[in-house]
């Protein structure tokens, strides 16, 4: 049984890849998103001549802005307009702040992170921090007393403190290893019989195979390191990608830009295929934050979406008839799942983000972009593989059928 369930795993290592992935991005999500929204307050230190539990209120706050207004619509010769922002519920607000005093006339206020949450510029991609807009809101709200009723003197700047907060990384790997536990159990419970019928029945021979899920394709795509001839071809073409690193096309939305290396990544995953992807990815990333982007900070994240692009590109043309559609299903796979969803959920825990200003990111930045030159791309990617599958083929780099067999179907 034990061999079993270790020969299921080599056979279905993509897809126990992607169910873990998937536990650990629900895991992250319920615990970042549902309970630790929560439970996260920024908190302010004033000393007031009034407790601020008297007159925090809607109403007050309501006034306020009223009076904020007013005072805008009525400037003078050298005044300066008050630029607020606006919240939804100032009851909810007020209701969930927490107001302790902590000495003479000293007071601590905890606003719900929640109401301020951090945002961004559709247009430029600049980042508004949640902290700063929550210590603009209150600090204008509480100086501005048009009847001074109370004075109130801010301490020091507000920092961000969590009460009951739960660590969203170790509750996505529980549910990781929860996925690998029930796994575990399908291995052991399935039939070696039907498993071994179903890998000989879909190979088709050992140059072209219809589906990666045989034993000998994987045999085959592990054996790519082995000859000091493929090690060179490898960091060949390596150093060919990382340079085309170097160029980037303004695409017009943000910062994000259009890179040329998925070409050359995919040339490297159709001869070597996706173990040799799965390493290239991840050394691209690593290399590639240390050489290009040394002032940025460097997030494992990332790291993830290149190994699965290099997973998938080697999938689906690596020893297989390449097809545009095949191009096409590569370029959707990593357009929309690895650029759209990961990169947006990698850039909300980056930044701190709350579900709402991710989602405005996925819908109005990343997804425009990817949908837009998802098409271009699929067509840019199969007219370069059909032209380098030739030469490539006569050098004998790849099979020769494997050169043949890029057609449009």
């Amino acid at each position: 049984m034990k061999n079993r369930i270790i020969k299921s795993f080599w056979v279905y290592k993509a897809i126990v890849l992607m169910f873990l992935l998937v536990g650990f991005l629900v895991g992250f999500f319920v615990t970042e998103y549902v309970f630790n929204e929560n439970f996260s307050y920024y908190r302010f230190e004033i000393t007031s001549n009034t407790n601020p539990k008297e007159f925090m209120n809607e109403d007050f706050f309501t006034k306020t802005l009223e009076d904020i207004s007013t005072y805008n619509s009525n400037l003078e010769e050298g005044q300066s307009k008050i630029s607020i922002a606006n919240i939804e519920n100032y009851a909810k607000m007020t209701k969930k702040a927490k107001i302790k005093e902590i000495g003479d006339n000293v007071y601590t206020i905890s606003i719900q992170r929640k109401f301020f949450p951090t945002t961004f510029k559709t247009s430029s991609g600049e980042l508004n921090e949640g902290l700063a807009r929550c210590s603009k809101y209150i600090k204008t709200i509480l100086t501005f007393d048009s009847t001074d009723s109370f004075e109130i003197t801010f301490n020091n700047d507000p920092i961000a403190i969590y009460v009951g907060h739960l660590n969203p990384y170790l509750f996505g790997l529980l549910m990781m290893v929860v996925i690998l536990i029930f796994i575990i159990i399908l291995f052991a419970i399935g039939s070696k019989e039907t498993e071994d019928k179903f890998l000989i029945d879909i190979a088709d021979n050992e140059f072209i195979f219809k589906t990666p899920f045989h034993k000998k394709y994987w045999t085959f795509a592990s054996k790519e390191f082995s000859t000091v001839k493929k090690l060179c071809g490898i960091s060949v073409t390596f150093a060919l990608m990382f340079i085309c690193k170097l160029v980037v096309i303004p695409s017009g939305f943000a910062n994000l830009g259009i890179g040329i290396t998925y070409l050359v990544f995919s040339i490297i995953a159709m001869i070597y295929g996706p173990i040799c992807g799965i390493t290239i990815g991840f050394l691209s990333d690593i290399l590639g934050y240390f050489v290009f982007q040394s002032s940025e900070v460097f997030f494992l994240g990332y790291t993830v979406n290149a190994m699965l692009s290099g997973l998938m590109y080697g999938l689906c043309f690596y020893k297989t008839k390449v097809t545009f559609t095949k191009c096409l299903y590569a370029r959707l796979f990593v357009n929309l799942f690895v650029n759209v969803f990961l990169g947006s959920i990698w850039w909300a825990m980056l930044y701190d983000l709350n579900f709402e200003a991710m989602m405005t990111y996925m819908l109005f930045i990343s997804l425009p972009k990817n949908l837009i030159y998802l098409i271009p791309q699929s067509i840019i990617l199969y007219v370069i593989l059909k032209a380098v599958a030739r030469p490539l083929s006569a050098c004998g780099i790849i099979d020769q059928k494997i050169g043949e067999n890029i057609t449009l179907i």
